[in-house]
């Protein structure tokens, strides 16, 4: 059964908010001379839907979809990239905005709660 109270306090907290979130990662670059490595940044921009809770109290769980608005590195576009690889969650950046978004915002309710991300343009699965 829906608890109608739990998805509208979660709605309150998450949903008409617009999220960012910058990962670092480190690439090995060829500069013609040696392997040199650099920080690259990943900046995210996103938006949460609530889809439903069900239970009560502590035993209650919680579905709400992560969605991507844009994906930026070092400045440049790079949803695209994301999309044309098909949209992969195997990307490292992606697993990791995941847990972030949970260890920042999901972890301290006193209830599960568990995501779904995808990009602004692809159907949800």
């Amino acid at each position: 059964m829906k608890n109608e109270k739990l998805i509208d306090l979660l709605k309150k907290l998450f949903e008409n908010k617009e999220f960012e979130m910058t990962l670092t990662d480190v690439e090995h670059v060829y500069d013609g001379y040696n392997n040199v490595t650099q920080d690259v940044n990943y900046e995210f921009k996103f938006h949460v839907v609530v889809r439903s809770v069900v239970g009560e109290s502590t035993d209650a769980v919680g579905d709400m979809d992560i969605i991507i608005d844009s994906i930026t590195k070092d400045g440049d576009d790079y949803y695209p990239v994301w999309a044309d690889s098909g949209y992969g969650d195997a990307m490292w950046y992606i697993n990791e905005l995941d847990e972030t978004f949970y260890l920042d915002y999901l972890g301290i309710l006193p209830f599960s709660v568990y995501t779904t991300v995808y990009g602004h343009d692809e159907e949800r699965l």
